[in-house]
This record gives C-alpha cells, structure tokens and sequence, in this order.
C-alpha cells in the first residue's frame, strides 16, 4: 500500500511546491507526516487483522477443549471403575484436587468379566481417537500460547503409550494391573487439558478475578 500511496503524496506535493502553495521545508514536513501517518494505519490495520485471527483460534480453542473436557473424562470414568477410582466426567480433570480425590480409594486391577473388557477397550479406542484429534486440531487452526501448538511436544505421545500399554496388559489378561496405571493416564489427560487451558490461566487474568470476586462479595448484597 506504502508503495502505490507514497508516489502519489509525493507527486502532489511537488505539484503544491512548483505552483507556489507550499514551500520546500513545508512539503518535508507534510511528507513525513502522510508518511508517518500512512504507516501508522498500517501497522494498526496489522495489528487488527492478527488480534482478529487470534480471537477466532482462541474460541475454536475454547471450544474443542471444553468438548475434550467432558470426552476424556466420560471414558475415564468407564476405566478408572474397575480400579475402584470414584471419577465423575464431568469433574475428573479440573485440577489436581479433583484428581486427587478421584484416585483416593483406587487399587489393583485382578481382573475384569467379559463385559467390563469389552467397555474398557471401547473407552480405551475412544480415548485414543480424541487424543489424535488434539494433534489434528493442532496442525489444522492450531492452537495458542500452549505446549501443543510445537508438534514436538512428548505429551501427547506419552499420552498414547500409557493407554497402548493399558490395552496390551488388559489383552494379554497381565494381572494384576497395578492402579498407577490409570492415575498415569489420567494426569495425561489432565496435563493436556490444561495446556489447552493455558490462556485464560495467565497471572494477571486470575489476579483480576479474584479481585472481582472478593468485590462481590463486600457488595453483592447492596447490587
């Protein structure tokens, strides 16, 4: 844009200089003006278009990871129950304490019926696609400000084997499968939801917010 517009505000202002309108140091001085000016705009119209392109990512972000959320905590739910883990899906992965409390009373898998196997390798191949669809959703928008958006990130293929092992074990009937087994694949999933999490989780967001809540707080009955 610089190039067309800038001959033109040249070209002007030389006609303005040679018709006696503007003098030589005023021409200078509106030229570096349009310039400035002219640069100006564009480094705003820039800035617009990258904070708009990083909006859309941001909630497509948002979106797949509360969607990722409720996906891996339903099929930990079906497979940390034969460990006696107490997960419900729809709060296993909000933190470290929910996990904590989720693991609480988990002990030694030594064995499974016909059914159980079957729902375990149903909720073992769907935690597997959802954790391909992570790296797909990486490569196809991509994500921002988080470990997953570098494709050399180990996590998701340490994700991946936890749950490849958890399958051969649960195939090859190799009892007893210790309860560390599921806390492993479950911190996994925790990790990678809260990567994806990464940018509402900045310092400066939470300060903000605990300064709202405790604002409510002091006035919520007079609102």
């Amino acid at each position: 844009m610089l190039a067309v517009f800038i001959p033109i505000a040249v070209l002007v202002l030389l006609i303005l200089f040679r018709v006696g309108l503007i003098s030589a140091g005023g021409a200078i001085v509106e030229f570096a003006l349009i310039f400035l000016g002219s640069f100006m705009l564009l480094a705003i119209r820039e800035i617009r278009e990258k904070e708009s392109v990083r909006h859309r990512r941001l909630v497509n972000q948002w979106n797949f990871c509360s969607d990722l959320h409720q996906r891996m905590g339903k099929d930990l739910a079906v497979i940390g129950e034969p460990f006696g883990a107490s997960f419900t899906y729809w709060k296993a992965l909000s933190g470290y304490k929910s996990l904590d409390e989720a693991m609480e009373n988990a002990r030694e898998l030594t064995g499974v019926t016909e059914e159980e196997f079957s729902r375990l390798i149903g909720a073992c191949d769907d935690l597997e696609r959802a954790l391909d669809s992570v790296r797909d959703e990486g490569r196809g928008i991509g994500f921002v400000d988080c470990a997953l958006a570098d494709d050399s990130t180990s996590l998701l293929f340490c994700a991946e084997s936890a749950v490849h092992d958890f399958k051969d074990k649960l195939r090859g009937a190799d009892y007893p499968i210790s309860a560390d087994v599921i806390g492993d694949i479950s911190r996994y999933c925790l990790w990678i939801v809260g990567d994806l999490r990464t940018p509402w989780r900045y310092t400066l967001d939470i300060a903000r917010g605990e300064l709202l809540e405790k604002y409510v707080e002091r006035n919520g009955a007079e609102m």
